[in-house]
C-alpha cells in the first residue's frame, strides 16, 4: 500500500478524533432525520456537523427514533474502548452541554486514511473496495467499491465460463485503479477544505457553496462523488468507455432494466442490427427520442463497449475484444 505523507490520525475526515455511535434517543421528540433533537439548557444542534472551537458533533438519523451521533474532539482520542460514558463526556466537552442519548446499538472509533494499492491484481488475487483503497472523506467509498465489484464480477464470471478473451482480467486494474487515484485526489481535497478552521474555513466553505449552487459545477462534483465521470479508455464515439445513459425507451422500459440479467446487451435503436452468433449477447430492438447512436453494445457492468451503426466492422471488433474467447 502507498501511504500518504501525513501521519496516520484518529479522524473521521480530519485530524480530529471521531467517536461514532448509534442508539435510540431518550426523549421521543426526536423524529425523522434530525428534527426534534433538543439539548436542555441550550440551542438545538443543527443538521450535520455542529462546529465549535473544541471540535464538532454530528447528529442525524436514518430511521425514525434512531439517532446517529458522532463527535470529533481536538487533542486526540483517549485510550481504551469507546463507551457510552466516554462518548457523552466527549460530546459535553465539545458542545458544553449534554445531549440526551439512550442505550447504544453500535459504537466505534474510526480513523481517516488515504491509501491506494500499488496493484489491484497479483496473479489469481484481486483487490477491490476497501482492500484496494481508503479515502479520507465520505461520499465516495461505497460507490467506488461497488463499481469495483461490478467491473471485476462480470470479468471473473466470463473467465470461469471460458468466455473471457485474452487479457480481459488485466483490464480490471487498468480501468479501476485510475478511478481510485482520482477519488483519492478529490477526497483529499474534501478533507483539506474541512480541516481549515476559523474565519478562513468559513469563508472558503461559503464561497464553494455559492459555486456549487450552479448546475454545471454541481453536476461535475456529483460525478466525482459517485464515479460517473469514469471513462475506460478512448473511443471513436463519445459514449464508448462511459456508463450508459439510462434512456427512456418507447415501450416504457429504461436501459437499466435491460441490464438485470448480467449479460452484454446490443441495444439496436436504429433497426439495422442483424442477429449475432453469440447467444450470450442479448439483442434488444427499441426506439427512443433523440437516440445517441444507432446502436449501443453495453457490457454487463453498464459501460458502453461500442457505439455507432450496427453491423459495422467496429461492432464486430468490440464483440471480439470484450466477449469472445
Amino acid at each position: 500500500m502507498r501511504r500518504p505523507p501525513e501521519p496516520r490520525t484518529r479522524a473521521g475526515r480530519d485530524r480530529l478524533p471521531r467517536h461514532h455511535r448509534r442508539g435510540r434517543a431518550d426523549d421521543r421528540p426526536f423524529q425523522g432525520r434530525h428534527e426534534g433533537v433538543r439539548v436542555p439548557g441550550g440551542r438545538r444542534p443543527g443538521a450535520g456537523l455542529d462546529r465549535g472551537p473544541h471540535g464538532r458533533v454530528l447528529l442525524t438519523s436514518l430511521h425514525d427514533g434512531v439517532l446517529v451521533a458522532g463527535v470529533r474532539e481536538r487533542g486526540g482520542p483517549s485510550d481504551g474502548p469507546v463507551t457510552l460514558e466516554t462518548f457523552r463526556a466527549a460530546v459535553r466537552r465539545v458542545l458544553g452541554r449534554d445531549v440526551p442519548l439512550g442505550e447504544p446499538i453500535w459504537m466505534s472509533c474510526t480513523a481517516a486514511q488515504a491509501r491506494l494499492a500499488e496493484r489491484y491484481r497479483a496473479g489469481r488475487v484481486f483487490l477491490a473496495g476497501d482492500a484496494a483503497h481508503l479515502f479520507p472523506a465520505g461520499g465516495s467509498a461505497l460507490n467506488v467499491g461497488m463499481t469495483d465489484a461490478a467491473n471485476l464480477g462480470w470479468k471473473l464470471a466470463a473467465a470461469l465460463r471460458g468466455r473471457a478473451p485474452a487479457r480481459l482480467l488485466d483490464t480490471y486494474e487498468a480501468e479501476r485503479r485510475p478511478v481510485g487515484e482520482r477519488t483519492l485526489l478529490q477526497t483529499r481535497a474534501q478533507a483539506a477544505i474541512d480541516r481549515v478552521e476559523g474565519e478562513d474555513g468559513a469563508a472558503l466553505r461559503e464561497l464553494l457553496a455559492e459555486v456549487f449552487a450552479f448546475e454545471q459545477p454541481a453536476r461535475h462534483l456529483a460525478g466525482l462523488l459517485h464515479d460517473a465521470g469514469a471513462r475506460y479508455g478512448p473511443g471513436e464515439h463519445a459514449l464508448v468507455g462511459r456508463f450508459v445513459p439510462d434512456l427512456a425507451l418507447a415501450d416504457g422500459r429504461r436501459v437499466a432494466e435491460l441490464m438485470r440479467a448480467g449479460r452484454p446487451v446490443l441495444l439496436d435503436l436504429g433497426g439495422g442490427a442483424g442477429g449475432l452468433d453469440d447467444e450470450w449477447i442479448e439483442v434488444v430492438r427499441a426506439r427512443c427520442d433523440d437516440p445517441p447512436a444507432d446502436a449501443l453494445l453495453i457490457r454487463p457492468d453498464g459501460y458502453v463497449a461500442w457505439a455507432g451503426t450496427a453491423g459495422t466492422a467496429g461492432m464486430a471488433g468490440a464483440v471480439s475484444t470484450w466477449f469472445t474467447s
